[in-house]
């Protein structure tokens, strides 16, 4: 196994990683912004339950979407594009579940989250790239002014 070989895999873990703490982060904040900053506690009871659940969800959708194929480089529009439906088929099958679960959340909670997970996953890949960006053109610049 090459050094890029590994390097590959620490990316996508590291990145994979990065998705299960912005998943749980997304939908502790939309509760958070359902109830006001004070999330009651049968709620904050079914997010303990539901946070590795969620956290799987999304990591399936997003290996299933092909999220994690090129790294936090090559990032393009189609790149979001597929991001976007990765987290709309969790964002589905996270309600669906809770829903046969009987562990529902309010509905709108379900949006929030779902819409934050995508501007978290995206801007932390823009961050990436862009960082990546600056990286190689300070690399690439030889040092000189």
């Amino acid at each position: 196994m090459s050094a890029v070989q590994i390097d590959n895999r620490l990316k996508k873990t590291i990145l994979a990683m990065s998705d299960v703490v912005l998943t749980w982060t997304a939908l502790f904040l939309g509760l958070w912004l359902r109830f006001g900053g004070s999330i009651p506690d049968v709620y904050f009871g079914h997010f303990e339950q539901v946070m590795w659940t969620v956290a799987i969800i999304h990591l399936a959708a997003f290996f299933a979407f092909r999220v994690y194929r090129r790294l936090w480089y090559y990032y393009r529009g189609r790149d979001y594009g597929l991001l976007g439906g990765a987290v709309l088929a969790g964002v589905v099958v996270f309600f669906a579940l809770t829903a046969a679960s009987g562990n529902m959340l309010p509905r709108s909670v379900y949006l929030m989250y779902g819409v934050m997970l995508f501007a978290f996953a995206a801007g932390f890949r823009f961050i990436l790239r862009k960082t990546a960006e600056l990286d190689e053109v300070e690399v690439g610049d030889g040092g000189g002014s």
